[in-house]
Formats: structure tokens, C-alpha cells, sequence
């Protein structure tokens, strides 16, 4: 089963294309980016990070940060998310779009008391009353 360290959030490991390993994911140290695809539970534990333009099926934990795409994109979940307290959901935005949590149908998105949600915008002129979607769950 994968343990990723990496040390601190400047230290990465990538995941590109479809990972064929078995066994649950633990990101226990540094930032795992998975721009690909990968079949397995994946936990994030406290001061680590996932982002990436990926997929996985899977339950995700994340008790450290979790943020959609590299810069904007989009992650899909192919099973439930729980952000446990403590964890935070980084979305970047710009003017006309944001990054996405995009949960399936049969999925559900569980945001636990002391879960925070942080909005880094690019620089750029935003209109006033702009409105993003930022995670979807349940839909097909």
C-alpha cells in the first residue's frame, strides 16, 4: 500500500496517468498531485496535501488540505469525501471560473465541524456578486 512522504508542501510526488496499484493511499507528508487516474481510498492526513486534475475511485479522508486542479481544474470522486476538523478545501478562482470538487452520483461530500474552505483568487478585476460552484455531489 502507498505511503507518500515528501516532506514538506514544496517536496511532490505526481501521479500521471492510471496508476494500476492496489491497496489503499496514505498521503502522510508533503503534496501528492495526481494528474491521472487512480483506484483506491485515499487519506490525507494533517499537514500533507492532494490537488491535481484527476480521478479516483475511491473514499477520500482529508485531514490536511485537499485542492482541485493546478492552478484551476478539477478533481472527480468516484465515491464519498469526508474534510475532517482541522482539514482545509483550497480553491483558486479567477474571473470566470474556479476549481471543482466534482463528486459522482453516488456519492456525498461530509464537511465536518472546524473544516475550513479557502478562496485564493488570481490577480485579476472580478465583477461584482460573482458566483462559483465549487463542489458538486450526486449529480450525473
Amino acid at each position: 500500500r502507498p505511503v507518500l512522504r515528501g516532506g514538506s508542501r514544496g517536496n511532490a510526488t505526481f501521479l500521471l496517468e492510471t496508476n494500476t496499484y492496489t491497496g489503499p493511499t496514505t498521503v502522510s507528508e508533503g503534496m501528492l498531485t495526481l494528474n491521472g487516474s487512480i483506484t483506491s481510498s485515499v487519506t490525507v492526513l494533517p499537514g500533507s496535501a492532494l490537488n491535481g486534475n484527476g480521478s479516483i475511485t475511491g473514499d477520500v479522508t482529508v485531514g490536511g488540505l485537499l485542492g482541485p486542479g493546478e492552478m484551476v481544474g478539477t478533481l472527480e470522486v468516484v465515491g464519498n469525501i469526508t474534510f475532517q476538523n482541522g482539514s482545509m478545501f483550497e480553491v483558486e478562482a479567477n474571473p470566470t471560473t474556479a476549481d471543482i470538487l466534482d463528486v459522482d452520483a453516488s456519492g456525498n461530500i461530509t464537511i465536518e465541524p472546524g473544516a475550513t474552505i479557502s478562496i485564493i483568487p488570481s490577480p485579476a478585476t472580478y465583477g461584482v456578486n460573482t458566483i462559483y460552484n465549487v463542489a458538486t455531489a450526486g449529480e450525473s
